[in-house]
């Protein structure tokens, strides 16, 4: 929990490389398509442009958001942890 509280939307945060600490998606069929992509919390993200839409590299998969869905999903910076 305490993660969480340090934790900032992806659409707000100044950090490249970030790990996923939530998603706070209402609509199953946007979050079912964010997780098979890859996009679930322990994930590190790299961001790679943030204009005209949030480019994010998941892995070996890379993926372009809308700003809203990148509003919920909350990440933090990812200093040399492994992923889970």
């Amino acid at each position: 929990m305490e993660r969480l509280r340090e934790a900032l939307p992806l659409s707000k945060a100044g950090e490249r490389v970030l790990k996923v600490v939530h998603i706070a998606q209402e609509d199953v069929r946007t979050l079912r398509k964010l997780v098979s992509m890859g996009i679930m919390p322990g994930r590190r993200v790299e961001v790679l442009h943030r204009f005209p839409s949030y480019v994010i590299r998941v892995g070996n998969t890379t993926v372009a958001l809308g700003e809203e869905v990148a509003g919920k999903i909350y990440v933090a910076a990812a200093q040399g942890e492994k992923e889970t």
